[in-house]
């Protein structure tokens, strides 16, 4: 710097001229240093806590903590849903009972039978029905047997089936026995056995009176009339017996002469 600029500078700033600008200018300079102060401090404190509310980067250890703790979790969670117990599987449905065989009632010729689709000739009523019944047809008075063991639940004389008799079995199945020769010697309440005598055949069914004595006899499962010809139990065939009378052993067919192989005649000799 030269001599003239320091002598420039050193009239400017005096002390008198520096008294009398901080006289009248100091407190702006001194609110300006304690503003440029205060900034430099908050600046310093920010930089060494962080921006307030911002959490911390994690660190790579802690990365590799967290993974661990989450496939821990995952793992607890399996083995919780493994051991919990298997919801039951449904019950299977109840099997449905099969319908029970029945003995024959009476020993005799089908009259007419079993039809609930195609409608059978009433030659008393000259008419077509549906025929929800077998007819037996039987000698006046030969016997009636019990389908099946059960418990007599009706006796009684009706208008068109005529003396009749209703059994009822253990598993709720019915038999009707109906155009018996009079009324059973049976009554409400008794227990019969399958085989067991329970009346006679007639002919007292008015409806049917003109196909002659026989047994008009049904069947009833769970409340519907089904074919007892279905579910008669069958006799076991009688196999005829053996011959007795004995039989001649074949006498044996007697062997063929051979016959002799023709030998060469000898010619003469010629003399």
């Amino acid at each position: 710097m030269s001599s003239d600029m320091k002598k420039y500078f050193k009239e400017k700033f005096t002390k008198q001229n520096m008294k009398q600008f901080f006289a009248k200018r100091g407190f702006y300079v001194l609110l300006l240093v304690c503003l440029a102060g205060a900034a430099v401090g908050t600046l310093m404190t920010s930089q060494e806590q962080g921006e307030p509310g911002a959490s911390p980067a994690p660190s790579g250890q802690q990365v590799v903590q967290n993974q661990d703790e989450t496939l821990q979790s995952a793992k607890e969670n399996q083995q919780g849903q493994g051991s919990q117990s298997p919801s039951p599987s449904p019950s299977p449905a109840p099997s449905v009972a099969p319908i029970q065989k029945i003995l024959l009632p009476v020993d005799g010729t089908r009259l007419k039978p079993f039809s609930s689709d195609k409608p059978q000739y009433n030659s008393t009523l000259d008419e077509w029905s549906l025929h929800l019944a077998v007819d037996i047809a039987a000698k006046e008075g030969t016997k009636v047997k019990a389908a099946q063991s059960g418990v007599v639940e009706e006796v009684k004389s009706d208008a068109l089936m005529g003396h009749m008799l209703v059994i009822t079995a253990d598993d709720g199945s019915k038999t009707v026995y109906a155009s018996l020769q009079k009324k059973p010697t049976v009554k409400k309440g008794d227990k019969v056995k399958q085989g067991q005598v329970i009346g006679l055949v007639g002919r007292t069914a008015a409806f049917e009176v003109m196909d002659g004595s026989h047994l008009h006899f049904e069947y009833i499962v769970k409340g519907v009339k089904v074919d007892p010809e279905k579910y008669f139990i069958k006799q076991p065939e009688s196999t005829p017996a053996p011959s007795t009378k004995p039989t001649a052993s074949p006498s044996p067919a007697p062997s063929a002469t051979p016959k002799p192989s023709p030998s060469a005649t000898p010619k003469p000799s010629a003399s």
